[in-house]
């Protein structure tokens, strides 16, 4: 455990002060299905050249999902809650190995949800 990767394993990103409740796990679910679907499509992506339709269509609504969620999150630190519970989830499905590229998917999706985010703030009137 010497490097710096096998340091980041052992301490959390992020407080374990997350608050508890159906909203934080939904959060989490729905961050771990949009991350699996980003992940699908790098995978295809790197494979095929090409992301499929079935795929896409996916991403899309798993965002989607995530961008309603992120409109019912107040007095929230969205973002924050996103991150800690989609690592829960991740870690109940696979595992307790959390490595930089989930953390770089994490990063990806919401950097998705907060364009289309602003894309709706801009489009609203």
């Amino acid at each position: 455990m010497a490097n710096g990767v096998a340091a980041l394993r052992v301490v959390p990103l992020e407080p374990a002060s997350t608050p508890p409740g159906e909203f934080a796990q939904r959060v989490g679910t729905a961050m771990a299905d949009a991350v699996a679907a980003i992940s699908l499509g790098c995978v295809e992506w790197a494979c095929d050249g090409g992301v499929t339709a079935k795929t896409k269509d996916t991403g899309g609504s798993r965002i989607a999902a995530l961008y309603w969620l992120l409109q019912e999150a107040t007095d929230l630190d969205f973002d924050a809650v996103a991150r800690t519970e989609c690592r829960r989830v991740l870690q109940e499905r696979h595992g307790p190995d959390t490595t930089e590229t989930t953390n770089v998917l994490i990063d990806g999706v919401l950097e998705i949800v907060g364009k289309v985010a602003t894309y709706m703030r801009a489009t609203a009137n």
